[in-house]
C-alpha cells in the first residue's frame, strides 16, 4: 500500500509540474493524464494496487477506505478475534457480520473492522507468527479453516430439526 501511495504522489506531482510547463511532458505523464480524464485507474497505479474493475472515482473512495482501515489497525495493533473474507461465497441471506464492537456501542470510525481486503497477507502473517512462537518450520505450517454457517442459518436449521 505504501508503494502505491508513494507512486500516486510522485506521478501526480510530476503531472502537475508538466501541466504548469516546469517539466517536459513524458509518455508516462500522457498516459496518466489520459487515464485520469477517462475516469480509469492509471496502469502505473494498477500495477501496484489490489485487483479492481472499478472506475477511478469509485476506486479512489475504496482506496481511501482501505487506507483508513490500515491506519486504524496499525494505530491500535489489535488483531480481530474473527474475520470474514470478502468475496467468499455466502448464502443469499448472509450478510457480512456487524463490525466488531457494534454490540458495545462502537460504530462508525471507532468500530474495529474485521473484513479483510488482502486475506492472503493476513493469513501469511498469522502462519509466520505462529511458526515463530512455537519454533515450527514455516514451510511445514499450514492454515486449516472451518467455515461455520451464518448464525441465522444455524438457527433455522436447529428450528427445522426441532420441528421434525
Amino acid at each position: 500500500m505504501n508503494a502505491l501511495l508513494a507512486a500516486m504522489r510522485r506521478s501526480l506531482a510530476e503531472l502537475d509540474l508538466g501541466l504548469k510547463g516546469d517539466l517536459t511532458m513524458t509518455e508516462p505523464m500522457e498516459r496518466l493524464m489520459t487515464a485520469l480524464a477517462g475516469d480509469a485507474v492509471p496502469p502505473s497505479w494498477a500495477l501496484l494496487a489490489y485487483p479492481s474493475l472499478r472506475p477511478l472515482g469509485s476506486w479512489m473512495v475504496n482506496l481511501l477506505a482501505r487506507v483508513a482501515q490500515l491506519a486504524e489497525w496499525t494505530a491500535d495493533l489489535v488483531v480481530p478475534k474473527s474475520v470474514w473474507l470478502p468475496g467468499a461465497r455466502r448464502a443469499p441471506d448472509c450478510r457480512p457480520p456487524a463490525p466488531a464492537g457494534a454490540a458495545r456501542g462502537l460504530t462508525g470510525a471507532r468500530a474495529p473492522r474485521a473484513g479483510l481486503f488482502n486475506p492472503q497477507s493476513f493469513l501469511t502473517a498469522v502462519m509466520q507468527t505462529t511458526a515463530r512462537r512455537n519454533d515450527w518450520p514455516l514451510d511445514k505450517t499450514v492454515v486449516r479453516a472451518a467455515v461455520a454457517p451464518p448464525p441465522e442459518a444455524a438457527a433455522r436449521e436447529h428450528a427445522r430439526a426441532a420441528a421434525s
